[in-house]
């Protein structure tokens, strides 16, 4: 392995530890150290593409995060899963988005990455360029079609508080006032009965108009 140069394992051993970074397998560490000699060794000898190690990073998440490309492609090269999910809930994608990698990105993409791909509490890749202030970032996944209108999981909790607490104050105002309770009820009970009215009369309309087509093609 031409590419190996042991003086240099100490310090960058010290220098990703202290990051918190942990090696379970083989895999794992030959991609953090950036050899894809070695990661192309132990892959051809069959070892397990998709273990992770103790924040659940896979061997490819760790080649994206430390940025070794080589590394990474060989692994979906054979077979790695790009949509796993690590207990951030990011995928490899979020970390090629963060160190803006573009090239990374699109051999993600190229292995089907799911681009909306996110975890409870994380962003969605393109919220997280967002919210990192990654302009070109957000432009570039923007042209791979990343959804415009994504939203993030803390938006939908608030959207879900926000209607417990609208349900909540009509039931206060129900309870306070018990009569104009009942005239809302009724109301609410009447448009109820005339939407659905009307959904009733438009699909008897649609089948009419599919019905008279029918009827002109055949007898034309």
């Amino acid at each position: 392995l031409e590419d190996y140069q042991p003086e240099r394992w100490p310090a960058l051993r010290e220098r990703l530890c202290s990051d918190g970074f942990s090696f379970p397998t083989a895999l794992h560490l030959a991609c953090a150290t950036g050899q894809p000699k070695m990661v192309f060794l132990l892959v051809s000898r069959r070892c397990e593409l998709n273990i992770y190690d103790r924040e659940g990073r896979t061997p490819l998440i760790k080649a994206v995060q430390l940025r070794q490309e080589a590394c990474a492609t060989i692994l979906l090269q054979n077979g790695a899963d790009p949509n796993i999910m690590d207990f951030f809930g990011r995928t490899a994608l979020h970390y090629a988005v963060y160190s803006e990698d573009t090239s990374m990105i699109e051999k993600l993409l190229l292995y089907g990455t799911n681009i909306e791909e996110c975890g409870k509490y994380e962003y969605q890749p393109l919220l997280l360029a967002v919210s990192r202030r990654k302009v070109k970032m957000v432009e570039f996944l923007l042209k791979k079609n990343a959804n415009v209108n994504a939203i993030d999981y803390l938006s939908s909790i608030f959207r879900l508080i926000s209607e417990y607490k609208r349900k909540k104050s009509e039931e206060l105002s129900i309870n306070s006032n018990p009569v104009s309770a009942q005239k809302q009820l009724a109301l609410a009970t009447e448009q109820d009965s005339m939407s659905k009215k009307k959904k009733k009369k438009l699909i008897i309309m649609k089948k009419s108009m599919v019905i008279q087509r029918f009827l002109v093609t055949f007898y034309k």
